[in-house]
């Protein structure tokens, strides 16, 4: 769990998981099965077009409890991890934990997955609702840049005219108030995100 807890946020491997615990990979699949399955940690896939490679492909790692993930990486304090050179992480794992729990709680119908194309093109957290599809950059900072959504630029021509159709984008970080950082791209503080699945 100490070797989980440092890749928080990253893609899962296997191998290097397997070979960091000193473990095989099977042995190392069937412990993840059991921290998956215990709600312990949530693997989120990739989002594809194609309903099968979003099974095939390499899922993020996420600990459920945010406040696990920061006692395994040793931080004992708020001023100490808000300094901390992960700081990122853990606090994509707290939003991207939020979202799920709401869908969950509020039974709503979404999926929800991380997107990452074949450019190496990622966005953190990626809602499907079926009619409308929206993306989250998540960003652990109290100063809004514009460059902060670069990410979103080349993902309108790479999806198909539905996805095109009802594409929503959103930064999340700490900052207080909502912004319009250009024709496309909202930000808003991480707390008011919660308000828009519903």
């Amino acid at each position: 769990m100490h070797i989980l807890a440092g890749k928080a946020g990253n893609l899962l491997n296997m191998a290097d998981l397997a070979s960091n615990a000193g473990i095989s990979q099977p042995t190392c699949k069937s412990w993840l099965s059991i921290l998956e399955n215990s709600r312990i940690i949530y693997l989120l896939r990739p989002w594809f077009k194609n309903r099968t490679k979003r099974y095939v492909k390499s899922p993020k790692i996420y600990f459920t409890d945010t406040g696990l993930l920061a006692y395994l990486l040793k931080y004992s304090d708020s001023d100490t991890l808000m300094t901390s050179s992960i700081m990122g992480n853990i606090f994509e794992n707290m939003v991207i934990m939020e979202f799920i729990k709401n869908k969950f709680n509020k039974r709503l119908h979404c999926d929800i997955f991380f997107y990452r194309d074949s450019n190496g093109v990622e966005v953190d957290l990626l809602i499907d609702e079926g009619t409308a599809i929206s993306l989250y950059e998540i960003k652990a900072a109290k100063t809004i840049r514009p460059d902060m959504a670069k990410s979103f630029k080349s993902i309108v021509s790479q999806n198909g005219s539905r996805e095109q159709a009802a594409l929503r984008k959103y930064l999340l970080s700490f900052h207080e108030n909502q912004l319009q950082l250009d024709n496309e791209v909202k930000a808003l503080p991480w707390s008011d995100a919660m308000l828009i699945v519903s």
